[in-house]
């Protein structure tokens, strides 16, 4: 049943209960009694609050970094939209600069290769040039017998010269190649050095866009160190929150129940609510959770409020955090039933007993009762309908002996 089919209900059952009330001869008010739904419901004030939401908090990031952006207070924001940017002037000096450094390394590593290619190379050279001097020589050497002492000497000399040469430039290049590694091996380090370096810095201004992890309404968080909510141009700290995002379609309402109708909550009862700004939208709910103590309605108050949570079923329209709203706890329905005003309700040796009018006296009448509301009993047993049941306990000479 909608909220305003409860209310309808209600100011129905109290308009026939006062069209129903007659005076007798002895001026004695009564009741007749009706069959109609009985409804019992417990009317409190609370704020629309979120039951989950997301903290945005700064993240790591050395030195501070200032708020740079913030999107809208109270816009609607889906998951992985930008809610907010930080500045760090530090933090993209030292990116620019390991950007730099990375890009120079890496041109040391080409001057290096080329340059020890280039030797290598020359090497080559000089060995292929030894190489063909020996294979000529070598073609000298069946006529060797043939030509004078000294030229056979200063040839097989040259021989010696040209393997020796040969030699000494196989070790260059069997040398040039360990440099080689060696000197690429510390500049590739060097390299994964500065890439390193620009990772990390990379990281860090990544950490200066604050994504949002779910669909909800944007809430700015109070500035630690202005005591007002966060803005842009504000210092903020590691851990400090910069905003909430909670998730609409997981609200609640928190509500204060007088110690006088707490015991009347339980959980899982159903609640009709309607908020201030916005009448035209009947929202429904249920009762979640209810506070073990109460806590006192003003400061020194002997009265004392408990806290309860109405949760909210899931509606498609976007309502705003901390709206004013009025719920109607449903705590007892029944429908087609006989409820008769506390008015009417006696104790007679500690039974529940109602006077029904009998011609010009009364009929005690026992009870089996059940639930009140704050102006009505439900009544389980007793009483069929039809019946004129005295307001005021009549004059003992009228009264009937008990009927059970």
């Amino acid at each position: 049943m909608k909220k305003n089919n409860l209310l309808k209900c209600t100011c129905v059952f109290l308009i026939l209960t006062s069209l129903s009330c007659s005076k007798n001869q002895n001026n004695n008010l009564h009741y007749k009694v009706v069959k109609q739904d009985f409804i019992n419901q417990i009317t409190t004030f609370g704020t629309v609050e979120e039951q989950q939401l997301v903290l945005i908090i700064c993240p790591e990031i050395r030195p501070n970094p200032q708020i740079n952006s913030l999107v809208p207070e109270g816009s609607y924001v889906h998951k992985d939209d930008i809610v907010c940017t930080l500045k760090a002037d530090a933090i993209k000096i030292d990116y620019d600069n390991a950007l730099k450094e990375l890009e120079t390394t890496k041109a040391e590593l080409s001057k290096t290769q080329a340059e020890l290619q280039l030797n290598k190379n020359l090497l080559e050279a000089e060995l292929r040039a030894v190489k063909a001097s020996l294979a000529i020589a070598n073609l000298q050497l069946p006529q060797l017998e043939f030509l004078p002492p000294n030229r056979q000497k200063i040839i097989q000399l040259e021989l010696k010269r040209a393997n020796i040469e040969k030699s000494k430039i196989q070790k260059k290049l069997s040398s040039l190649d360990v440099v080689h590694s060696l000197e690429i091996n510390r500049i590739l380090a060097k390299i994964t050095r500065a890439e390193n370096k620009v990772q990390r810095c990379r990281e860090f201004i990544d950490k200066l866009i604050l994504r949002s992890p779910i669909d909800g309404l944007v809430i700015y968080e109070i500035n630690w160190n202005t005591g007002k909510k966060n803005k842009e141009g504000d210092n903020v700290w590691e851990g400090q929150p910069i905003l909430k995002i909670p998730k609409i379609d997981k609200l609640q309402v928190n509500v204060k129940v007088k110690e006088t109708y707490i015991k009347r909550i339980a959980k899982n009862q159903r609640a009709f609510i309607h908020l201030d700004a916005r009448p035209d939208l009947p929202l429904t709910g249920k009762v979640t959770s209810i506070a073990n103590m109460g806590k006192p309605i003003t400061r020194n108050s002997p009265v004392k409020a408990f806290e309860v949570i109405v949760e909210l079923d899931s509606t498609r329209e976007r309502i705003q955090i901390g709206l004013n709203a009025t719920c109607h706890i449903l705590v007892n329905e029944r429908p087609d039933a006989i409820a008769v005003p506390k008015e009417c309700i006696f104790e007679q040796d500690s039974l529940k007993v109602a006077y029904v009018k009998s011609g010009s006296k009364y009929e005690s009448r026992k009870l089996n009762i059940g639930p009140s509301s704050d102006d009505f009993t439900l009544v389980k047993q007793g009483l069929s309908g039809g019946e004129q049941l005295a307001l005021l306990k009549p004059p003992k000479n009228l009264i009937q002996p008990l009927r059970e």
